[in-house]
C-alpha cells in the first residue's frame, strides 16, 4: 500500500475507534440548522457537479450534534461520490416524526446499489467502488454513531435509479419510568 494510502487507512481506523468511545453529549438538535451547516460543507462540491439539492423542513431529534453532522456528512459525501455521470445529479433530505421517533432520508438518483451489497454496505472496509476515492469506512462509521444513539438506519436501492438512505433517531426525551 502507497504511504498515503496507509496514513488515510490508519487515520479512518482511529476516528472509527474514537467513534465508539468519545462520550455523547445529547441535546436537542435543530435540523434545519445543522443539515445548512453540512451543506455548506460541500457547498463547493455540489457547485462544480451542477448538484440540485433539496433540503425540507426537518424534525428536531436528540442526539450529539457532532457525531450526527458526521453521520449526515458522510451521507451527503457518499450521495455526491456515487451520482450517475450520465445524468444531473439530484440529493433531497427529508424528513418526520413517527412514533416518537424523527425519520430522516437522504435520497439521490446516483448508480444505486445492487441488492447482494446492501446487506453488507454498512461493514468495516466494504466499498461499493474501488475507483472512489475513500477508505470503505463511511457507511461503518454512520451505523457506529447511529447504533450509539440508539437508532436505526437502512436503505433502500436500485442499481441505475440511485439510493435512499433512512436515519432514525428519538425525536424528544424519553420519559423517566
Amino acid at each position: 500500500l502507497p504511504i498515503y494510502k496507509m496514513e488515510s487507512l490508519i487515520s479512518g481506523l482511529l476516528k472509527l475507534s474514537r467513534t465508539g468511545r468519545a462520550e455523547l453529549t445529547i441535546q436537542q438538535l435543530d435540523m434545519n440548522t445543522l443539515t445548512h451547516e453540512v451543506h455548506e460543507t460541500f457547498e463547493f462540491l455540489i457547485q462544480k457537479s451542477s448538484i440540485a439539492v433539496e433540503i425540507a423542513e426537518l424534525p428536531s431529534c436528540r442526539g450529539d450534534k457532532g457525531l450526527i453532522n458526521q453521520v449526515f456528512s458522510n451521507l451527503i459525501d457518499n450521495a455526491i461520490k456515487y451520482l450517475a455521470p450520465e445524468r444531473p445529479g439530484v440529493i433531497k433530505v427529508r424528513g418526520h416524526k413517527e412514533n416518537g421517533e424523527s425519520i430522516y432520508s437522504v435520497e439521490d438518483n446516483g448508480i444505486g446499489i445492487n441488492q447482494e451489497h446492501q446487506k453488507i454496505i454498512f461493514e468495516i472496509f466494504h466499498q461499493l467502488e474501488p475507483t472512489v476515492k475513500g477508505e470503505g469506512l463511511g457507511l461503518a462509521v454512520v451505523k457506529k454513531i447511529i447504533d450509539r444513539h440508539h437508532g436505526k438506519v437502512w436503505l433502500e436501492s436500485e442499481p441505475g435509479r440511485g439510493s435512499k438512505f433512512y436515519v432514525q433517531l428519538p425525536a424528544h426525551k424519553a420519559n423517566k419510568l
